[in-house]
């Protein structure tokens, strides 16, 4: 009760010394609960049935929406950022690189490259996916259904997976592989992430379709264990790549924040050219690019 702490007074909490986040931040943290909240819903209605979930989040959700949330949230966000990691983009430094381009086109393996050169840390929204399904359980059945179908999981799976993991790891530069690939999956990000963490451009892995059908397929032959490296599922995958993904990547390049590199060369000339734009020593440029 009474008024609010000053922009930026220090407080000791815990042994700690913590800011006050701004009303912004505090709307950040606001956004991520309701996310986890959409995600606990999911969990809900997949094993319980949509009636029982909604019975279940009815009483979370009208916390959130209580006139007095806003009051908590201002005393609660100093902690959760402090040990959560999740503060503002511009106050934390947290950052990261989206990468797309269509299956079998060299984005785990850049990536890989990328992490041990310059130590971005490399989230795979796919490998997160694929744990995810290992579990078992409705979700990861739900999961295994949309894979199968070469479809794109449900953005509030996804964006809460990827949120834990870039908390878990502790870090605060990252290379998110193979997301955003729809505009639900950007808006979804958007809704509970936008501010809290820096995007500072797509990286574009750009590579004919039959080179990428060839890859893929080889993968499978070698024995990758991915359920969709085979023909129908990879034709598939190509085609909501191209309805859903490819408008991405036009969006992020009218916002002049696109890196096109030809992903149809060799592994260390696709790594050469992308090198110079993560080096903190090369000048940093804006604007859409291509190498």
């Amino acid at each position: 009760r009474g008024s609010a702490a000053p922009r930026g007074r220090m407080l000791r909490f815990a042994g700690r010394t913590v800011m006050m986040r701004t009303i912004a931040a505090v709307g950040a943290c606001l956004g991520a609960n309701l996310g986890f909240l959409s995600f606990t819903l999911m969990l809900n209605q997949a094993e319980r049935g949509e009636a029982f979930a909604f019975a279940g989040i009815e009483p979370m959700r009208r916390t959130m929406n209580s006139w007095a949330t806003p009051r908590v949230a201002c005393m609660a966000t100093p902690a959760v950022d402090a040990s959560s990691g999740t503060a503002r983009g511009g106050e934390s430094g947290i950052e990261c690189i989206f990468v797309l381009g269509g299956p079998g086109s060299g984005k785990g393996t850049q990536c890989a490259l990328l992490q041990e050169r310059f130590g971005y840390v490399h989230i795979s929204a796919g490998d997160l996916l694929r744990a995810e399904r290992r579990k078992g359980g409705p979700v990861g059945t739900l999961i295994e259904d949309y894979i199968k179908e070469g479809k794109i999981v449900p953005s509030s799976i996804t964006v809460q997976l990827l949120r834990n993991a870039m908390v878990s790891s502790g870090k605060q530069r990252f290379l998110i592989d193979g997301f955003p690939r729809s505009e639900e999956n950007l808006h979804a990000w958007q809704e509970e992430l936008d501010g809290v963490i820096d995007v500072k451009y797509l990286l574009f892995l750009d590579c004919p379709e039959e080179t990428m059908v060839e890859r893929v397929l080889s993968r499978g032959a070698q024995g990758s264990g991915r359920s969709d490296d085979n023909e129908v599922a990879v034709r598939k995958r190509l085609q909501t790549y191209a309805d859903s993904t490819m408008p991405i990547i036009n969006y992020f390049s009218k916002q002049g924040k696109t890196l096109k590199v030809n992903g149809n060369q060799p592994v260390e000339e696709v790594f050469s050219k992308i090198s110079p734009h993560l080096d903190p020593k090369a000048d940093e440029g804006d604007g859409s690019q291509k190498a």
